[in-house]
């Protein structure tokens, strides 16, 4: 029997907007039907720590199928600049789908030099040499303090974008992941750009941010018996709502033995897209958490 798995969201959300904070678009009229969620790692072995779930959306629920390692891609591999190119090259050839992501989109509006978020982008591999330049700059900028994004106080995310614990992800996920898919013009980063329905539409979510929003203090990252115990009551804990279920029983299975949790934060990254597709409001909110240039986490 295939466990169902809910995840409520509170509070309403905050995006596509100007700069004064005035709605610009209205909610779209089509809507993707297959949904992917993207954990990933910036490390050097970032392949077989990034994962990606992948099902489709029927009839208000959405059916995981794939639950698979980056590493696994076609073409992929361990090592961090084969898998992320893969990772690129999957993502192109997806087509019409929404695919939740789970690291920083941007850095503190004051800290960034460009006039908009697509010139940030596409700006940022050349601007900075690799991570340790990109956090020492944020440093210099902002000497003494390690600030977050408007989006990350209202969602209540855990890091500055260039915290120790997250800068090469928020570093390779920028220069590495979003600005070859910004350049190469085949995704729409919601909300700050249109949600195009002949691209792929990008979110930003935060699975820990989810968790706390949910009530879930447990602690399921880790090798011992009462981490993955934790990971199995954090699904039982969601299941019997029918909006999301794990269709297939292998699937379950490499979720509860990967001790990083990154599987299950793969899994949950896939939900909280379908949670805002429900909801197609959402996906365009009335206003953002903050500047447009720092983007938005959908929580």
């Amino acid at each position: 029997m295939p466990f169902s798995i809910e995840v409520s969201f509170s509070g309403p959300l905050s995006t596509m907007s100007d700069s004064d904070g005035s709605a610009t678009s209205s909610p779209p009229s089509e809507l993707p039907t297959e949904v992917h969620g993207i954990d990933f790692s910036g490390g050097r072995s970032g392949g077989k720590r990034s994962w990606v779930s992948s099902g489709l959306l029927e009839e208000g629920s959405l059916k995981i199928d794939d639950c698979r390692t980056a590493s696994e891609l076609a073409g992929s591999g361990t090592g961090r600049d084969t898998f992320l190119e893969a990772l690129v090259e999957w993502i192109k050839d997806q087509g019409f789908c929404g695919i939740g992501m789970d690291f920083p989109f941007s850095i503190p509006a004051d800290l960034v030099e460009e006039d908009s978020w697509e010139e940030f982008v596409r700006s940022f591999p050349k601007k900075y040499a690799g991570p340790d330049e990109f956090r020492m700059a944020c440093q210099r900028k902002a000497p003494g303090e390690e600030r977050k994004r408007e989006t990350d106080k209202a969602k209540d995310t855990p890091f500055s974008p260039y915290n120790l614990r997250i800068y090469k992800e928020t570093y390779h996920g920028l220069a590495d992941l979003l600005a070859p898919l910004v350049e190469a013009e085949t995704v729409s980063v919601l909300p700050i750009e249109e949600p195009d329905p002949d691209k792929a539409w990008v979110f930003e979510v935060s699975p820990p941010a989810t968790m706390k929003a949910e009530g879930q203090r447990q602690q399921y990252k880790g090798t011992t018996q009462e981490h993955r115990a934790a990971r199995t009551r954090i699904i039982k804990q969601m299941q019997n709502s029918g909006t999301l279920t794990i269709r297939a029983q292998g699937v379950l299975s490499s979720v509860l033995r990967d001790s990083g949790g990154d599987a299950l934060d793969s899994v949950l990254s896939a939900y909280q897209v379908t949670q805002v597709l429900l909801e197609p409001e959402r996906i365009i909110p009335d206003q953002l958490d903050g500047p447009r240039v720092e983007g938005h986490v959908y929580v």
